[in-house]
This record gives structure tokens, sequence and C-alpha cells, in this order.
């Protein structure tokens, strides 16, 4: 589907990838003609941009308070654009790691694995929903549809496991890959924990997450943790814990309120 994990600094949700788009991007080599036309559509991009700048700075001066917010967000927007810009450019001419014909992806499991053993991409977000509807999530604690959810559920935990068990047995460094890796699984919806119907709700509390790996970058993982009561941290400090494993230096992320300790080995 085309829904994203991944946002800008804005709030704007980034586009997806195909299956197969992503990995003409990663592994396909282009010709000298292909990029050619590349840089072509960069230069274009980048020109639009440019104009699109002055015309901003041309307003900047007409507008009141409100507007001004409104216009430097859209600034703001420009930027990440731009960005985006120079790392395309930067990524015509890098070379693509050879992939052996038996080695080609068929599923975005296979996709994931290949793309950080080969170093490829430091970071991946797969919004997943695949094989599951609706009524079946949304239970209400009727018997054919959790029967049809637990079914779903455990082929999903199988080909996690798998995809797991690739990387720790990949080498990476003197160690293995999964432990260089931090890999993050969880669900939008909790299975209606306090309440009467367990109804499977998108509510935000008492998410069931699994962190994996992690170990040569500080996490200290194989353990349950259950945070209860009203002082249980937000969802984002999990995610700020594995921004500064990852080297970042960010304060916060989101409504964090600082990092959970219980996961930091070091």
């Amino acid at each position: 589907g085309s829904r994203s994990l991944s946002y800008n600094r804005s709030g704007t949700n980034l586009p997806t990838l195909s299956l197969t788009d992503a990995f003409e991007k990663l592994f396909v080599q282009e010709d000298a003609t292909s990029r050619a036309q590349h840089r072509y559509l960069m230069s274009r991009k980048k020109s639009l941009l440019d104009s699109l700048r002055e015309q901003m700075k041309d307003l900047t001066n007409r507008f009141g308070h409100r507007d001004q917010t409104r216009l430097n967000e859209y600034l703001e927007a420009i930027r990440e654009l731009e960005k985006d810009v120079a790392r395309e450019e930067a990524w015509i001419d890098r070379p693509k790691p050879n992939i052996a014909e038996e080695d080609k992806p068929n599923t975005y499991y296979d996709l994931m694995y290949l793309a950080l053993q080969t170093d490829s991409t430091r970071v991946i977000t797969w919004y997943n929903n695949i094989g599951y509807s609706h009524d079946d999530t949304h239970h209400f604690g009727k018997a054919p549809r959790l029967t049809n959810l637990e079914r779903r559920d455990l082929r999903h935990m199988e080909m996690m496991s798998e995809f797991l068990q690739r990387l720790k047995s990949t080498e990476d460094f003197g160690s293995n890959l999964l432990d260089h890796t931090m890999v993050m699984f969880g669900s939008s919806l909790n299975n209606g924990d306090g309440f009467a119907n367990g109804r499977g709700s998108h509510y935000g509390d008492c998410l069931a997450t699994i962190l994996c790996g992690g170990r040569g970058l500080g996490i200290d993982s194989g353990q349950h943790l259950k945070f209860d009561g009203e002082d249980r941290p937000p969802m984002s400090n999990v995610f700020l814990t594995m921004l500064h494993k990852m080297g970042g230096s960010d304060k916060a992320f989101g409504r964090s309120t600082g990092v959970i300790k219980e996961l930091a080995s070091g």
C-alpha cells in the first residue's frame, strides 16, 4: 500500500517505494544513458526549487504573523525537498552491490535483509498489513475473528523470527548483523486491554512492542518490560532511546520525557 511510517520534520508523510522500485534503487546499476537522464531530471527539480525559494523571499515581508508561520512551514518543506534532490544526485553514481540471481528477493523481508547486509541503507520502515482484514482486527471478542487474527499473527511472527535469525547468522564486524541492528516490531492496535469488551482498539496505550537486537549498540535485550499506571512512559521514549543508540544527540522526540533506562545497557 501507499501508507508510510516515515515523516519529515514538518510532519509530512514521506512517499513509499514499491518492492520493485526499492530493489532497483538499491541494487540495479543504471547505464550511462539512464544516469544522464536522471541528472537532467534532477536539474529540472533544482531549477524549480530555486524558483520557488525566490518567490517565497518576495512574499516574506507581505504576510502577517499567522501567514508567516505557514510560509515558514512551506519553506521548510522546500528545504527538505532540496535535501532529497541532493541525496538522489549523490546516489546516481554510487556503485551498487552485486547480488547473485538466486539471492534476488521475492519478499519484503528478503529485500530488507539484503539492504542491511550490503549496508545500502541504515534505516528501513515498513508498514505491513498483508493478510489482515478490518473485521478481524476489530474483532469485538468474536471467536471466528479471533481465530483468523491469531492465524495471521502467528504467520507474521514466524516470518519475523526467520528474518531475525538471518541477521543473527550473518557475520558483521566481529559479531553478527543482529547485534548491530535494532529491529522494532509493533502494531497500531491493542487488544482492548482494560476495556470490558476486549474489542481490539486503535487506543494508544498498552501497545505490545518488540525491540530486537542492538546489543552491540548498547541495547539490553532479552527481557520483558511492562509499565503500568499513569506514569508509564510514552512510546516516543523508546524512539528517543533508539535514536541515542544510533548516535543521535536530540534531547527529545515528539512527546518524549526521556530515554527508557531499562533498555540502555551502556
